[in-house]
């Protein structure tokens, strides 16, 4: 079931892929004008007609619609990008040189992203005072509505130039990294807190967290371990067994103990297989035995 759902996911998104790239050539390639043309038609360069033809061939520009697209689509495929048209450098090797530099904002942006999203979350719903749930829980909504150049230009002013912590120009090592970071962790942390603190809502109105409360468990931790567990296919098994444990130690407490719970009905005090509904049963028609 789970192999069949990847592959259909997977499948979905080469069609996507496909599809955008099939739009985006032939948007491009609807264009007005000549791209050879604007990039060497400059006559301080002083190329003739016959070198921009030349330079058209060696592109392949010249060549029909279709031809084009299905050759840059093969050479797509096998990994060949072409070249570029500023640097002359293969696109391929431009990709390779700045892909560790963007995996590493990447993860670090997404990380942070998480940890403010966290944050926000449980601060939001589980803050000393009402004034400081109610301004966390206003937050996302705020960073959403915050365009992502300004939040840069914004930290530049501040941090830069009005701090002077990070120099704006120059900057190298880890010191290049705190501006972008914060800037792309700001918009991804605010829809994850939106749906955080929505989870964390919709758990603390369960039944079990009354219970919990009513043993006198440490609410954040019950909340915290069942929001994981939401994740989980068989999530479900968690809340039957606290509400089994809170049965057990409730009837302890009043001393309604049933003598299926003693230490004569297995190690440690376990009940046997289907005691429960056993027990359900008794209570509805009053032959519970009690100690």
């Amino acid at each position: 079931m789970r192999i069949s759902f990847v592959v259909r996911r997977l499948l979905q998104a080469l069609l996507v892929l496909a599809l955008a790239y099939t739009a985006v050539y032939i948007l491009l390639a609807a264009l007005p004008g000549d791209a050879v043309l604007a990039r060497y038609g400059n006559p301080d360069l002083g190329l003739t007609p016959q070198q921009l033809d030349e330079i058209r061939t060696t592109y392949g520009s010249d060549r029909p619609f279709f031809a084009r697209y299905f050759e840059s689509l093969g050479a797509f495929l096998r990994g060949d990008f072409g070249y570029s048209v500023y640097s002359g450098t293969a696109v391929s090797t431009l990709i390779l040189a700045a892909l560790p530099s963007t995996l590493t904002l990447a993860v670090l942006g997404l990380a942070l992203a998480v940890f403010l999203a966290v944050t926000i979350a449980f601060t939001a719903t589980y803050g000393s005072a009402q004034w400081l749930r109610r301004l966390f829980r206003n937050l996302p909504p705020f960073f959403v509505s915050l365009p992502v150049f300004w939040i840069g230009i914004i930290l530049i002013q501040v941090v830069s130039f009005q701090l002077g912590l990070v120099p704006a120009i120059g900057a190298t090592g880890p010191e290049a990294l705190i501006l972008p970071v914060i800037t792309i962790a700001i918009p991804i942390a605010a829809p994850l807190a939106q749906v955080l603190m929505r989870s964390i809502d919709e758990v603390r109105a369960q039944p079990f967290v009354t219970v919990a409360r009513a043993r006198g468990e440490h609410i954040l931790a019950a909340v915290a371990q069942r929001c994981t567990k939401r994740v989980a296919p068989h999530a479900h098994d968690g809340r039957a067994a606290v509400r089994r444990a809170c049965r057990r130690r409730r009837h302890h407490r009043d001393g309604l103990r049933p003598r299926w719970c003693g230490p004569a009905h297995g190690a440690g005090g376990r009940e046997p297989r289907y005691a429960g509904v056993a027990r359900r049963r008794g209570a509805q028609h009053g032959r519970i035995r009690l100690h």
